[in-house]
């Protein structure tokens, strides 16, 4: 199904129905996570309790609650979170001078928004293998190339035990070049969904604006 005037809270109940709400320690832990891993360097979890002011048990605690939500590397430092990583990706992420990544297309237009940075994003379609390039600010989507960039989501993801719903639904959006290309990944995705740029980044911020900036007791959607 192509977006076209979506309702974009409806969607986001269909698309994010498995995220738990945000405690306001989950929110502040992501928030300054990752407005630390734009630098491009791992984060020890000690630091990141740190930054937000909570002890280092509670942030594991915080950490291991939500599957999916945080990636270590062999040393049990945080090198991904939730949807920020500095391990290579598809999609590259640039907000402070140095190269990041993040986990799915839809990531590189919400961060912005969470970290109050604007970033340049390079990634490519997966049906044309055509660069896209994208400059995304905090309130906006500035430049974008092609014109006519959509984004693909597939409905109904289930999480696994030890991937959560970010981990399960990831692997299916992707930045879509054309029309053509949008066409060819619903016709092998079913339960699919592909939104314009537009609409996908409005999707974003309902996301962040609730879920990381907003009441804790349930969604407005």
């Amino acid at each position: 199904m192509l977006g076209s005037n979506v309702d974009l809270g409806g969607l986001a109940k269909r698309v994010l129905h498995c995220c738990p709400p945000l405690t306001q320690d989950d929110q502040r832990l992501v928030r300054v996570g990752q407005r630390a891993l734009i630098d491009g360097l791992p984060l020890s979890v000690e630091r990141l309790g740190q930054l937000a002011g909570l002890p280092a048990d509670a942030t594991r605690m915080v950490l291991e609650g939500l599957p999916g939500l945080a990636r270590f590397d062999g040393e049990g430092r945080i090198v991904g979170l939730l949807g920020l990583s500095v391990h290579p990706t598809p999609h590259r992420f640039d907000a402070s001078g140095r190269l990041v990544y993040t986990w799915c297309a839809w990531d590189a237009l919400f961060i912005p928004r969470v970290i109050g940075r604007q970033a340049q994003v390079a990634s490519h379609c997966p049906i044309t293998s055509a660069p896209i390039r994208l400059v995304v600010a905090p309130d906006g989507v500035l430049e974008a190339s092609p014109l006519d960039i959509t984004v693909s989501f597939l409905l109904g993801c289930e999480p696994g035990a030890d991937q959560g719903i970010v981990g399960a639904c990831c692997p299916h959006i992707h930045f879509l070049s054309t029309a053509a290309a949008a066409d060819r990944w619903l016709s092998s995705h079913p339960a699919g969904l592909v939104l314009t740029l537009g609409e996908a980044w409005q999707l974003g911020c309902l996301f962040v604006d609730d879920v990381l900036f907003g009441a804790t007791e349930g969604w407005k959607w």
